[in-house]
């Protein structure tokens, strides 16, 4: 079994961040801060039956070539290890494939619907932003405009880590709504032949004679959403080709951000939530999660609330 190119490339990369890790932490200024070590060895534990599955691929691989060169007989040997190596291929595909399905990508919002201080506001997001870099989340801040916060939040499992912050937030002068949805990217194109129909036609347009009696306006359709671009403006059928190619992939890509907003608006209407769902108490240090009727102490150099996000509300 080969590896196509794409999954070539995420490989390669995969085990570049495996050294790189194995790297940093030989560094003792590495070494001596607790939480970057704690999250460089869970992403290196996350990493680690990559390095091994192939490492134990290419000795399969090394044994074969190996008897080759010497001329050993491999007809006793060939099938039990190439079976051997086939299955470990398709173990590390079936890893690859499970790691980044549980990689997800999510928009938190922060909306301060009653606002007498930033007190409850600050607090949530100091404490989601603590959480992301605490548990080796990327955290971005989409929009700030003081009163509202839009962040996206990637990596393992973060839908899973913050759904259940869905709701009002609510200390004795403040409410912050928050919402989570999942974050979808807008698709790239990349069109190859089994994509798109190419017709070929005799330019109407001005040019000269030539131009007009030689078949060098183009015309192109993505099969996928019926997209249609002509262009006879050019002077050979190459440039036109070029130019319609890159005028439907403009069009297509449109129709695809159009699209992806919809299916934000859609998951960000399904997932809001007006119920009261946790009360903050300032004064008294506590938290009261309104749904498990459990309480938490509030800490600011922890943040448990945000350290036990999956207890919460479970």
């Amino acid at each position: 079994m080969n590896f196509d190119e794409k999954l070539s490339e995420k490989i390669d990369k995969y085990l570049a961040r495996f050294e790189e890790i194995n790297n940093l932490l030989t560094l003792e200024e590495v070494l001596c801060d607790e939480k970057m070590s704690i999250r460089l060895e869970k992403e290196r534990k996350l990493l680690l039956p990559i390095a091994e599955k192939l490492e134990e691929i290419n000795c399969l691989k090394n044994e074969i070539n190996n008897k080759k060169a010497n001329s050993q007989d491999l007809n006793e040997d060939f099938l039990f290890i190439n079976q051997k190596i086939k299955n470990l291929e398709t173990d590390l595909i079936e890893y690859i494939a499970n790691m980044n399905s549980s990689n997800q990508q999510i928009i938190i919002e922060l909306n301060a619907v009653k606002l007498t201080s930033k007190k409850l506001f600050n607090f949530l997001f100091d404490g989601y932003k603590k959480f992301c870099e605490n548990n080796n989340l990327s955290f971005n801040i989409l929009q700030n405009d003081g009163a509202f916060v839009k962040t996206r939040v990637e990596g393992q499992n973060a839908y899973d880590l913050f759904k259940n912050e869905n709701g009002i937030h609510k200390s004795l002068n403040n409410s912050v709504q928050v919402v989570v949805y999942n974050d979808f990217e807008i698709k790239k194109e990349n069109f190859g032949d089994k994509d798109i129909k190419i017709e070929i036609f005799r330019s109407n347009g001005a040019g000269g004679q030539n131009v007009n009696k030689v078949s060098t306006a183009v015309r192109i359709t993505h099969l996928q959403t019926g997209i249609t671009v002509s262009c006879q403006d050019e002077r050979s059928q190459i440039q036109n080709k070029q130019r319609a190619l890159e005028n439907l992939k403009a069009k297509v890509e449109k129709v695809n951000a159009e699209n992806c907003q919809k299916t934000l608006e859609i998951e960000r209407k399904k997932n809001y939530n007006k119920t009261i769902i946790r009360n903050y108490n300032f004064e008294k240090d506590i938290i009261t999660d309104l749904k498990t009727k459990m309480e938490f102490e509030m800490s600011k150099n922890t943040f448990e609330l945000i350290l036990n996000l999956k207890k919460i509300g479970s």
